[in-house]
């Protein structure tokens, strides 16, 4: 294997520890969550605007990503593959819904961290940012799970021109939240340029380039009231801070970031590596910041988010959505929030 390849998927494996998110400094409130965890609590900045539904299982030793056809109400699993993942290969599962259960599985071939996988006219659309790549993969047929039926470039940092004071380590670009456009191309969010860029879902080629936030993990599409395309995405910025330094290169008048302590002492929540999520509402056309609400004290990644279901509620500016996102020990939640007139920034 080239050097350079090999690099590259160390740095992904490198990236794939939790770290923990930056505190937000406003009022919360704490709300039992129904499940089976006892362990398991919400902060939120509203009574009953940001709720955890309930968790389901994922197969055992999982670490990946997800995504959910709401159309079929069908839901596929991607684990990543070594050396970011320790305990197994990558391996896309179908899996119930409601119960978690597996109902069909295959091995892939993909090394280090992905995207989140985007779900178009019955194939998975999964990035691998190390490849400079996005891999379609079946999904509509179990017969053929997980065949490869093609690949899309990615455009390189070089390509897209980040501006000559920006000095990275390596050339491909960083993107892990991936999703599907109105007219069904491809958008993803390149964390090293702060911007959400659309690709033909065929040969690559960038049609749209906006500026938006940096620190996104995964982003999902959402309805808004009126027909508009917009995002709900989630981040960990103290991560995505530690990532952007590991990815420039670090010169001595540079004395780069400390990585954050196991346990933060300004939360006081006794919870040892837990964490704040944040989660925005983003204008999927501008890259504008709509809304924005903060899950502090919680051990789970910014990463993977699926739209369950969505309805106008009165009194809200937004409605209320209903999606799929990490949980804890390792499950994956069922979330709903409902962005009032206070959540922002």
């Amino acid at each position: 294997m080239p050097r350079l390849a090999i690099k590259t998927i160390v740095l992904s494996a490198m990236l794939a520890g939790p770290t923990l998110a930056q505190h937000e400094h406003h009022t919360a409130t704490t709300e039992k969550t129904p499940s089976k965890y006892a362990n398991e609590q919400v902060r939120n900045t509203t009574p009953g605007e940001f709720v955890v539904r309930r968790v389901s299982p994922v197969p055992a030793g999982f670490m990946g990503v997800w995504t959910y056809d709401p159309a079929g109400d069908r839901m596929w699993l991607l684990s990543f593959g070594p050396p970011a993942n320790t305990k197994s290969v990558s391996t896309l599962y179908e899996v119930d819904p409601e119960s978690g259960e597996t109902l069909a599985q295959v091995r892939m071939p993909f090394l280090g961290e992905c995207s989140a996988a985007a779900f178009i006219d019955g194939f998975l659309y999964v990035g691998l940012p190390h490849e400079s790549k996005i891999y379609k993969v079946m999904a509509q047929d179990k017969k053929v799970l997980g065949k490869i039926v093609g690949t899309i470039p990615v455009p390189a940092l070089m390509d897209l021109g980040p501006g000559s004071e920006e000095v990275f380590r390596f050339p491909f670009l960083s993107f892990f939240g991936l999703a599907a456009t109105p007219d069904h191309n491809l958008l993803l969010h390149a964390q090293e340029i702060g911007e959400l860029i659309t690709l033909d879902r065929d040969t690559g080629k960038v049609l749209n380039r906006v500026k938006t936030l940096h620190a996104l993990g995964g982003i999902t599409p959402v309805p808004g009231p009126h027909g508009e395309f917009l995002l709900l995405a989630n981040a960990d910025p103290e991560a995505a801070a530690l990532r952007a330094e590991m990815r420039r290169f670090l010169f001595r008048s540079n004395h780069g970031i400390t990585p954050p302590s196991a346990v933060r002492p300004d939360m006081n929540c006794g919870r040892p590596e837990a964490r704040d999520i944040r989660w925005v509402l983003i204008d999927g056309q501008t890259g504008d910041l709509l809304a924005a609400t903060t899950q502090q004290c919680v051990r789970t990644n910014a990463g993977s988010v699926a739209l369950l279901g969505y309805e106008k509620t009165p009194g809200t500016r937004y409605g209320r959505f209903r999606f799929l996102a990490g949980g804890e020990e390792r499950t994956v939640a069922t979330i709903e929030w409902a962005p009032s007139e206070n959540s922002f920034f």
